[in-house]
């Protein structure tokens, strides 16, 4: 199953996929692959808080802050993979190495095939990204991409998905699809 789960920060995003795919994997391998960068001693202690959450759940961690073609051999074929998050890991893409607002189609077409690959590879994949699109700002030309490209990659993921779960308030609700056995009608189960 392929679940796109999106939200603003804070919304309760991470923790409702964690508990999905918890749910999801029913004995499995359960592989968090981390797409942060850690640059700085704030994102140090992110990295480290959602790690202390989630000992205990039986995730093993993957860091991977792009290029996440070459994890593929090392996933089992019965996983459950949690990629967190499509933001870090679009803005990875677009702007390392070289990388730049003029690479904006050939990253979505990079971020793409390697989500359809992930979710070809592995028994689920839960896919959790920020919706950074309601603040009204006009911004940088720099910025302007990451966001174009950010929401056009939600779109096509959304449509890939067999469930796009939107969280608000630490609330899901689901957008799109289905999730048998998972949130049948009523989401708060989960």
């Amino acid at each position: 199953m392929f679940v796109f789960v999106s939200g603003t920060v804070r919304s309760g995003k991470s923790e409702w996929a964690e508990r999905a795919a918890m749910a999801l994997s029913l004995g499995g391998p359960r592989v968090y692959l981390a797409t942060a960068h850690v640059l700085d001693d704030e994102m140090r202690r992110r990295v480290e808080l959602h790690q202390t959450a989630r000992q205990g759940r039986g995730f093993s961690t993957l860091e991977r802050p792009r290029d996440l073609e070459g994890v593929l051999p090392s996933l089992p074929w019965d996983a459950t993979v949690l990629l967190e998050c499509l933001g870090n890991w679009t803005a990875n893409e677009l702007f390392g190495e070289g990388g730049g607002i003029e690479d904006a189609e050939r990253t979505i077409k990079k971020i793409h095939r390697a989500a359809l690959m992930l979710r070809d590879r592995t028994a689920n994949l839960l896919i959790v990204s920020n919706d950074a699109f309601c603040d009204g700002i006009r911004h940088d030309a720099g910025t302007d991409a990451f966001l174009r490209v950010l929401g056009e990659l939600h779109v096509l993921l959304a449509k890939d998905a067999d469930a796009a779960v939107e969280c608000a308030f630490g609330l899901p609700r689901l957008a799109r699809g289905a999730m048998p056995g998972i949130l049948p009608g009523d989401l708060s189960g989960i």
